[in-house]
């Protein structure tokens, strides 16, 4: 249905294919979307979205093949383009309607005409695994608290992973207070019931860490000579 709406009118209305990502997404994103194409030339990005469309192309040069790669986020589209070095490497995760994360460089020497390109591809699922550290719930004192720790550890217990988790609890209006919890609720993150916990009365908000973005070094800066 949501596909239907994005080809039909051109936006979804009914939802948005990552919603169930949401705060999972700003948490990998590496930049506030609204300044990605006004930031340095040869910075490197990452951002989560929906691959909307894919135009593939073959380099004049060459006659390679490359795409372009129209990529929806819950705020906008963007276009990334994926050069012929870079697709042979990521083209199986080039396929519509997937929810995937791009990592590449902004290329800005030309500031009026800012471009992404891209560099890795990897399905959004298996980036909140890998690359989220750790989740910090700040929690409203009082009952509402009690009935949300025992729902976090069963959550954790039933799907023991890497994603460390903290609890804080709010003083104040912008004050939080670290409590320590058990290694043993480290976490394997489900967006679905990730969700569900954010939704909890007792969560004032979610802190996150997650990896920076980064690039694998170019093979030829890795030869000796």
């Amino acid at each position: 249905m949501l596909r239907h709406e994005k080809e039909l009118l051109g936006f979804y209305i009914s939802g948005h294919p990552l919603d169930d990502y949401a705060g999972l997404v700003e948490a990998l994103n590496s930049h506030p979307e609204e300044k990605l194409l006004t930031l340095p030339d040869r910075t490197t990005f990452r951002l989560c979205g929906v691959i909307s469309k894919l135009t593939k192309k073959l380099s004049r040069k060459d006659n390679r093949p490359w795409a372009i790669v129209g990529l929806t986020t819950r705020e906008g589209d963007f276009e990334v383009n994926v050069y012929s070095r870079a697709y042979e490497g990521v083209k199986d995760a080039l396929v519509e309607e997937r929810a995937v994360v791009i990592t590449g460089t902004i290329m800005a020497r030309d500031q009026e005409d800012p471009r992404l390109v891209g560099q890795e591809v990897a399905p959004l699922a298996s980036m909140v695994e890998n690359e989220i550290k750790a989740i910090t719930w700040v929690l409203y004192p009082g009952d509402k608290a009690d009935e949300f720790i025992p729902l976090l550890r069963a959550m954790a217990e039933a799907r023991f992973g890497d994603v460390r988790q903290q609890i804080a609890f709010l003083v104040g209006d912008n004050q939080i207070v670290l409590a320590e919890i058990a290694n043993s609720l480290s976490w394997q993150i489900e967006p679905k019931e990730y969700q569900k916990l954010r939704r909890h009365a007792a969560v004032a908000g979610v802190l996150f860490e997650a990896n920076p973005a980064q690039l694998p070094e170019p093979s030829w800066k890795k030869k000796k000579f």
